[in-house]
């Protein structure tokens, strides 16, 4: 299977901003987006408003967007970066941590941004939706699957525990599918730590008993293999 290159958010921006003054006005603008879809609701989403929001021209927006929509699909990119990097970071931090407060910390930084973030996320999805672009949205945040299936790759390593290809891929997609489902469904159950803590235990439980799993599946591989 090749393996996918993840969409940088800079292939949906009009404008790259290669300068950190650049970068400033870009992040500024995202912030003023956010805030209006959290606070006011995505049907506020205007040229007008995100330039009253943000305290920069329209003409400055369309220096880096093409229109809303656009703008939309980048920020969207821009938080999937942000949350890779600081699951990178706790990753980093959590190495010499037992295996369960290491787990605890990687969910809770995905728990926190489905939180934060829920409105301006169901505002994507009706964007990529609408714009028939939900394959390219897909292939993007799979670098964020990817990243969620490295990180509990490593930590179950330090832990003395190895997970199979098809291991981490069915981890991964199970802690960002249910989050998904609660920030489509607007469900209150994204605010209740017991979500956070169901979604621990499933990680940890098929972490550690998986090993078994593996175990003899290979077992059975191996002899039908033999006896074909």
């Amino acid at each position: 299977m090749k393996a996918v290159k993840a969409v940088k958010a800079g292939k949906v921006v009009r404008r790259r901003p290669m300068q950190a003054r650049s970068e400033s006005t870009v992040d500024a603008i995202y912030e003023a987006t956010s805030q209006i879809i959290e606070r006011e609701g995505a049907d506020r989403i205007t040229t007008k408003r995100i330039s009253e929001v943000s305290g920069f021209s329209i003409g400055t927006l369309y220096q880096y967007f093409q229109d809303r929509d656009s703008l939309l699909l980048a920020m969207a990119m821009s938080h999937r970066d942000k949350v890779i990097e600081r699951l990178k970071s706790t990753l980093a931090a959590s190495r010499d941590q037992p295996l369960r407060e290491a787990i605890s910390r990687l969910v809770a930084v995905n728990v926190a941004y489905a939180r934060s973030h829920r409105k301006t996320l169901r505002a994507v999805m009706r964007v990529v939706t609408r714009k028939g672009r939900a394959a390219r949205m897909q292939e993007a945040m799979r670098g964020l699957d990817d990243c969620i299936g490295r990180c509990l790759a490593q930590l179950a390593e330090s832990d003395g525990l190895a997970l199979s290809p098809v291991c981490r891929f069915v981890l991964s997609r199970s802690l960002t599918g249910v989050l998904w489902s609660a920030v489509m469904d607007d469900s209150d159950l994204l605010d209740d730590q017991e979500i956070e803590d169901h979604i621990c235990a499933m990680l940890i439980g098929a972490m550690t008993e998986g090993q078994a799993f593996d175990a003899a599946h290979a077992t059975h591989s191996t002899a039908a293999s033999q006896s074909a």
